[in-house]
């Protein structure tokens, strides 16, 4: 009888019973660890997949150098944040505004994945809203969808709920503030937030929230806020005293409450807590507790 070659997997204790083999692979790739990728700007760690730092918002794939020599010259404008603290810098043609991959890179869950696009051209700068879920406003007015509207220096452009401020250079300066508008403050709407229909063309901020070492800043326009630890909400306080679902916040133009939604720690108002599921009203000045997260009200600048 002839015996054939067969290629077969022999069972572990086939061999010996008792035993298990030792099998040697030389050809098994060795397992790779995920490193995170370190912003040469801000030095913020990145996931290896993002292609912007999740921070700055610089183009990961690029050198500071490579970056400078895009703005040999000071660029003709920027977007600056309220607090100051973050500024983009806007080039001649389309700069894209979203959630990912853009050029003014707005990582809140207010501001959509692709949100809006600014224009400068022939030293006008232009913004229109590009399909946003929770919008763009100018002058207090939500842009519909493909609407273009010119800015002026120092406008305040509201994306989703992130407000930023328009900054012209001095060659263009001068032409804009001929042009200017009285200094206006605009209305926020958001899917959590819900304006109420016949304020929404002329609403106006109407106060602020802002923790103690001012880290935490949150913009009041007439409507309803919910607060809470949890992603979703108008108000997320990063606080694990701070309930998923806390607080919400009820503002008119006139006058604001505050309601406890039964959460776990309570909420407190200027040191004492206040029942569940009865509203509160409160004034400027006074101190909102979440938990442990203590939030000043005060009047818009």
């Amino acid at each position: 009888m002839m015996m054939e070659d067969v290629d077969k997997t022999i069972p572990a204790g086939d061999l010996y019973p008792g035993t298990v083999p030792t099998v040697s692979r030389t050809d098994a790739e060795p397992t790779q660890m995920a490193v995170s990728v370190e912003c040469p700007v801000c030095h913020t760690p990145n996931p290896p997949a993002e292609v912007y730092c999740m921070d700055c918002g610089f183009l990961l794939s690029s050198t500071p150098e490579e970056r400078m020599e895009e703005f040999e010259v000071s660029p003709p404008a920027v977007l600056v944040t309220q607090d100051g603290t973050r500024e983009f810098t806007l080039r001649v043609g389309e700069n894209t505004v979203g959630r990912q991959d853009a050029d003014v890179l707005l990582t809140h869950n207010t501001v959509s994945r692709k949100h809006a696009v600014v224009t400068l051209e022939d030293g006008k700068v232009y913004v229109e809203d590009i399909g946003s879920t929770n919008g763009t406003f100018v002058g207090g007015k939500k842009l519909e969808p493909g609407q273009r509207v010119e800015l002026a220096n120092s406008a305040e452009v509201v994306f989703g709920n992130q407000l930023l401020i328009l900054k012209l250079v001095a060659a263009t300066q001068e032409k804009a503030a001929e042009e200017e508008p009285p200094q206006q403050k605009y209305a926020i709407e958001t899917g959590q937030i819900s304006v109420q229909e016949q304020e929404t063309e002329q609403a106006q901020l109407v106060a602020k929230l802002v923790s103690e070492d001012g880290k935490l800043s949150y913009i009041l326009a007439p409507g309803t806020y919910s607060v809470g630890r949890r992603e979703g909400n108008a108000i997320v306080i990063p606080d694990p005293y701070c309930s998923g679902s806390h607080a919400e916040l009820r503002v008119q133009k006139s006058r604001i409450e505050v309601v406890d939604l039964e959460s776990t720690n309570g909420t407190w108002v200027n040191g004492v807590r206040i029942e569940p599921n009865e509203p509160r009203e409160v004034q400027i000045g006074d101190e909102l507790t979440f938990g442990k997260t203590v939030l000043r009200l005060e009047e818009m600048q």
